[in-house]
């Protein structure tokens, strides 16, 4: 059989994507079209992984800049209160007001994108640059679109965030000028939600263009805003009550926090939404770091030892075990094909539609469940039910045997359990009924089957044995060893390609620590935005005690405490939804086993604490190193 090859590459995406959609259609049932994703299963996974953390970086850095647009806007309307009623009382028609807050809104949209882009542009040569060992080629410039994105999106945010907090402003009262009670109602928590949850919702199906992780990141944020909302008042009024019982600096912060449970509640929201959002960041990182160490150990089978006929097994065993390794176990190989499916001959069609149903396939047979294989439908077979089972026969009076398949093969090639297959060995024949489906790993490096029998009913049939095992490179004479006295032994050498895989993983990773680290930076960012929220109130009241003699540790001391309480309250409330999204995306977007993460229920408040703490601190120092009366003055 002649197999020819033909390698293409592309200039940039757009073109190989409008090539592969009219290619195609033109290709016959004995071509594949095999893309980069396609070509080596574990280096396609590794890749594909990593390109999902990277949507979802991009995705969490939307909505943190969403936050933080949303907490820094509603801090500057509240504080241009004076500055519209005086423009209003100059005659000024709020119409024209309207249009002046709109055009700043625009041309600070521009300029703040335009800095982000030439940022972006900086981190996207600094990436290049990690990753340009790795890659042979020269990497096309990134084109216009992501600038197009970038600007796109910060209007977008804009739209979203901004201006449904400015929108009330033209409406101010000039009265507002003389009297601080006198203010325009803005407009209603509800609709400036609905504004917000629109923009983030079309970003990050724009951004992902993958709905579950647009609907996990909503979901886990959802959860922590109502529980910051719910369990925020409760955590609120539980610290008053309890603050009342203890010392004066605690008293006084604890109610601080309550009567002004209105801001406290908006900057939980925003402490939660950051912290939660950079768990899922980091969880989600180590994941899959740790999956792939795991899945790259060591001592992974870096070999495989195929095609060795019965009168072979024991010398290849003896030669493997003189050398002191150890194998993923022997299995069996027997090539047959499926010929009838519950009695009807395959057809025409079938064979069109899935190689499976066209070419040998190789069975094998195990007692226990494979290393790596979870049962998807079904049951694994047991002794009793074997011995029930060998009583069954078809038609024609010939025993029918247990088998057990890949759960996908099995759904792509339409069987359900208790189907029956028919199977040709060289010419001949048995019947077989699909008991269960299995689900496996592919990128243990151990030998699987798509189609796996109970141990004994093939082993009347033709066969070869196979294994795999871990050579180390002082070792790797054995594979000469194996070849001269065994010539038809075939030997898969891996070590290069698990070497090549590990350092892309290597690579890969290296590119989700810059990516984790600048989503680090705008949790920081919103921390920051939140923080200064309720400032010029915290500095007012700060800088009247100290006009009444109350000493600088008291002040810092209240500051301390209310912030500190902030976020350990909202790291709490971040830990569940942050477990939530966790779980969703585990399941969902990068198929990892679900596990609970202990350690999120502590480092949350804990870091919630220490970080809302310091921030506010670190604000709050101006109103004991300035005099109370240039403090006041400046606000």
């Amino acid at each position: 059989r002649v197999t020819y090859r033909y390698l293409m590459a592309a200039n940039d995406q757009d073109s190989f994507e409008e090539y592969k959609a009219w290619l195609e259609p033109q290709l016959d049932i004995h071509d594949r079209l095999i893309t980069p994703d396609q070509a080596q299963a574990s280096i396609a996974d590794t890749m594909d992984k990593g390109r999902r953390f990277l949507l979802l970086a991009g995705s969490i850095g939307v909505v943190l800049a969403g936050i933080a647009l949303a907490l820094a806007s509603h801090h500057f309307a509240s504080g241009q209160t004076k500055q519209v009623a005086l423009l209003k009382s100059w005659g000024i028609p709020a119409l024209r007001v309207r249009r002046l807050y709109l055009q700043q809104s625009i041309w600070m949209g521009i300029c703040g994108s335009l800095i982000g882009l030439a940022v972006g542009f900086v981190f996207h040569h600094l990436l290049l640059l990690i990753v340009r060992e790795w890659l042979p080629i020269e990497l096309p410039l990134a084109g216009l679109r992501p600038w197009i994105t970038g600007l796109a999106t910060g209007l977008l945010c804009l739209a979203g965030f901004t201006l449904p907090a400015l929108w009330h402003l033209p409406a101010q009262s000039p009265l507002a000028v003389l009297r601080q009670d006198v203010a325009s109602k803005p407009l209603s928590s509800a609709i400036r939600v609905s504004f917000g949850v629109a923009a983030i919702t079309g970003l990050l199906l724009w951004y992902s263009n993958n709905l579950y992780l647009s609907l996990a990141i909503l979901a886990g944020f959802g959860v922590t805003a109502l529980a910051s909302v719910l369990g925020g008042l409760f955590l609120l009024r539980l610290g008053m009550q309890y603050g009342q019982r203890m010392g004066s600096i605690w008293r006084l912060a604890l109610a601080n926090l309550w009567r002004r449970r209105s801001q406290s509640l908006i900057q939980m929201i925003g402490f939660s939404g950051a912290i939660a959002l950079l768990m899922i960041m980091i969880v989600v990182r180590t994941s899959l770091i740790d999956q792939w160490q795991f899945q790259l150990a060591e001592d992974a089978p870096n070999h495989f030892l195929v095609n060795v006929a019965p009168y072979e097994l024991d010398g290849v065993r003896q030669l493997v075990g003189d050398n002191q390794l150890d194998t993923a176990g022997w299995y069996a190989m027997v090539r047959g094909r499926m010929t009838e499916i519950n009695g009807v001959a395959i057809t025409e069609e079938q064979k069109d539609s899935h190689e499976s149903f066209r070419r040998e396939l190789n069975l094998s047979w195990t007692t226990e469940l494979p290393e790596g294989n979870t049962i998807a439908q079904g049951e694994w077979w047991n002794l009793d039910e074997l011995a029930a089972f060998s009583e069954k026969t078809n038609e024609a009076g010939q025993a029918i045997a247990p088998v057990s398949l890949e759960d996908e093969l099995a759904g792509e090639l339409g069987l359900k359990l208790g189907d029956r297959i028919t199977f040709s060995v060289g010419g001949l024949i048995f019947e077989a009924q699909m008991i269960g489906t299995r689900s496996l790993n592919w990128d243990n490096m151990t030998p699987n089957f798509y189609f796996l029998f109970p141990e004994g009913l093939l082993e009347e049939y033709p066969r070869t044995s196979m294994t795999s095992l871990y050579i180390p490179p002082e070792k790797k004479l054995l594979v000469n060893d194996i070849l001269r006295s065994y010539p038809t032994v075939q030997v898969i050498e891996l070590d290069k390609i698990i070497d090549r895989i590990r350092t892309i993983v290597f690579q890969v990773t290296r590119g989700l620590e810059v990516m984790t680290l600048l989503i680090l930076g705008c949790g920081v960012l919103v921390m920051f935005a939140a923080v200064s929220l309720s400032m010029s109130e915290r500095l007012q009241e700060s800088a009247i005690l100290r006009t009444l003699g109350s000493s600088r540790r008291l002040i810092l001391g209240i500051q301390l405490i209310e912030f500190s309480a902030l976020g350990t309250m909202a790291g709490l409330l971040a830990s569940a939804g942050a477990e939530l999204s966790v779980a969703m995306l585990q399941r969902y977007m990068f198929d990892l086993p679900f596990s609970m993460h202990p350690w999120l229920w502590y480092t949350g408040p804990l870091v919630g604490g220490l970080l809302v703490g310091s921030l506010g601190v670190g604000y709050s120092r101006k109103a004991v190193v300035q005099p109370p009366l240039e403090v006041l003055r400046s606000l």
